[in-house]
C-alpha cells in the first residue's frame, strides 16, 4: 500500500512540475522613475545609478604665446612661429620670443628736407624762425607755437623740446636761406644745434653753434653739415605660439547608465527606481528573490502573495482568464513543494526503518 500510494505522488509530482515548466514565471516591473515608491517593500525595488552624458567641442581656438593663453587649454605639440617684419622700435621681451637686429644704411638727398628743429639750453630764448626760399623768397613753416611766424621779433620764449617748424612739402636745401631771432642773459656762450629733418624726423643736416646776448642767425642751406647717410637699427623677432583653445560641454538630454560616444558626468549622478508589479514573488530559503524558475527543483523555494495597500476610489474589473491563472499557477506551485517535501520524508523514514 506504501508504495503504490508513493507511486502516486512521484507521478502526482511529476505532472505538476511538467505544469509549472510549460507556465514560466516572469517578472514584471513598472516604470523607471527617480522618484523613490514610498509603500513598496524594499525587496521589490530595484535601483540603478544613472549619469548626465556630454560631448566636448572646442571654440575659441587661435594661437598665441605662453604669457597671453591665460586660462586657456593648450597643446604644446601644436606650435606655430611668427615672424614680424622689421621696425625702428625695439619690441618687448618674452620668454620665448627671439629677437634679432641688424644695421641698416639709409641714405638723404640734399631734396629731402621737411622741417626745422631748434636745440639748445632753456636758457636761450627765441622769438622768430624765418626760413625763404631764395629762388622766390617765400617759404612758409608752419608750427604748433604760433608766435615762431607772427613777424613780432621782440617779444621771446624759452626754446623747449618742441621748437620746431614744418614745410608743407620737402625742400631743397641748397635754396633755403634761414633767419633765427635769438637771446640770452647768460654772460657765457651757450651751445645751440640748428637740425633740418627729413619726413621720417631723423637729422640730415645740421648747423652747430654758440650764442650770448641777443642775436639774429643768418644762415644758407650750403653751411649746414652734411649727415645723409644714417645707420639705423633695426628689429625684428620671432614668436613660439601655442594652439589654445576653451572646451564646451554639449550635454545629451537625460539621465543614462550609459551612453556610447559619450563621456560621463561623474557629478550628475541621480539614482532611478523601479519595483515589481507581480501579485507574487518566488523567494530562496534566504528570502533573495528567485527569477529562474529552475532554480526551485533543486531548492527550497516558497511563494509569497504581494498585498498592496488599499487606494481610495479604485473599481477593479472581474478578473481576466490570465489573473486566474496566475492563482492557479500559485497553488501549482505550492502543491509541487509540498510533495517534494513528503517524498523527502518518505524516503528518509524508509533508510530508517531498512536499518
Amino acid at each position: 500500500m506504501k508504495k503504490y500510494f508513493l507511486k502516486i505522488l512521484f507521478f502526482l509530482g511529476i505532472v505538476l512540475l511538467f505544469i509549472t515548466k510549460v507556465y514560466a514565471f516572469e517578472l514584471k516591473y513598472s516604470d523607471w522613475s527617480d522618484i523613490y515608491p514610498d509603500g513598496v517593500d524594499e525587496i521589490l525595488i530595484e535601483r540603478e545609478d544613472r549619469f548626465r552624458w556630454f560631448k566636448e567641442s572646442e571654440y575659441d581656438v587661435e594661437y598665441l604665446k605662453k604669457e597671453d593663453i591665460g586660462d586657456k587649454l593648450y597643446d604644446e605639440n601644436d606650435i606655430q612661429y611668427y615672424e614680424s617684419e622689421e621696425s625702428e622700435t625695439m619690441p618687448e621681451e618674452y620668454s620665448e620670443r627671439v629677437i634679432n637686429t641688424r644695421l641698416k644704411a639709409v641714405f638723404y638727398k640734399q631734396t629731402d628736407v621737411k622741417g626745422l628743429k631748434i636745440v639748445s639750453s632753456p636758457d636761450v630764448e627765441i622769438s622768430e624762425i624765418i626760413i625763404k626760399n631764395n629762388l622766390d623768397n617765400i617759404t612758409e613753416c608752419v608750427s604748433e607755437k604760433s608766435y615762431l611766424s607772427d613777424n613780432v621779433t621782440d617779444v621771446y620764449y624759452p626754446v623747449d623740446d618742441d621748437t620746431s617748424c614744418y614745410f608743407d612739402k620737402k625742400k631743397v636745401l641748397l635754396n633755403l636761406n634761414i633767419t633765427i631771432y635769438l637771446k640770452t642773459n647768460s654772460t657765457e656762450e651757450i651751445p645751440l644745434s640748428i637740425k633740418l629733418v627729413a619726413e621720417d624726423g631723423n637729422v640730415i643736416f645740421k648747423k652747430d653753434l654758440n650764442i650770448s646776448g641777443n642775436k639774429v642767425i643768418s644762415t644758407k642751406g650750403q653751411y649746414f653739415d652734411d649727415c645723409t647717410i644714417h645707420h639705423i637699427k633695426y628689429y625684428s623677432y620671432i614668436d613660439k605660439l601655442y594652439r589654445t583653445y576653451r572646451i564646451k560641454k554639449e550635454y545629451e538630454e537625460g539621465y543614462f547608465s550609459n551612453l556610447d560616444g559619450y563621456i560621463k558626468d561623474e557629478e550628475s549622478i541621480k539614482t532611478f527606481y523601479r519595483y515589481i508589479i507581480n501579485d507574487y514573488i518566488i523567494l530562496d530559503e534566504d528570502n533573495n528573490l528567485v527569477t529562474n524558475e529552475d532554480y526551485c527543483t533543486k531548492e527550497f523555494c516558497r511563494l509569497v502573495y504581494i498585498v498592496n495597500e488599499p487606494q481610495e476610489e479604485i473599481i477593479e474589473n472581474p478578473k481576466t482568464y490570465d489573473d486566474i491563472w496566475n492563482y492557479i499557477f500559485l497553488f501549482i506551485v505550492s502543491v509541487t513543494i509540498i510533495i517534494v517535501k513528503i517524498c523527502h520524508t518518505i524516503k528518509k523514514s524508509n533508510i530508517v526503518e531498512s536499518i
